[in-house]
């Protein structure tokens, strides 16, 4: 649609100076590419490629790009498509890790499995 094609541009245009700030380095037009790649081989919401790269200049990590594109194709095998799925399954992977408050583990793995299954992830 006319609006991702212009996300898409607006993305790439303030990609290298966000890598900069946010990741703490500048993309090349490769890992760009890379990214967009993970990106568009699922029918992701526009707003969760902003969501991913908030969540890997929260983790900090040695390799931003390849972060964010492993961050991508997790969220896009579990079937997460939008920013409240995003967080649904988020929650539920706390759950299932032992990280969430007030729920088990066993309940998170329920939750995380009832989400997969919904999403017809494996």
């Amino acid at each position: 649609t006319f609006i991702k094609r212009f996300f898409i541009q607006q993305f790439k245009r303030s990609c290298t100076p966000a890598g900069k700030v946010l990741l703490h380095q500048q993309f090349t037009e490769n890992q760009l590419n890379r990214v967009m790649a993970a990106f568009n081989r699922y029918p992701f919401e526009d707003g969760l490629m902003i969501q991913a790269v908030a969540k890997t200049a929260e983790a900090n990590p040695t390799n931003a790009v390849n972060y964010l594109i492993q961050l991508l194709t997790d969220w896009g095998g579990a079937g997460v498509r939008t920013v409240a799925e995003m967080e649904d399954y988020l929650y539920a992977r706390d759950m299932a890790q032992g990280n969430a408050l007030m729920h088990t583990r066993e309940e998170g793995r329920e939750l995380l499995g009832a989400f997969r299954a919904e999403h017809g992830a494996a």
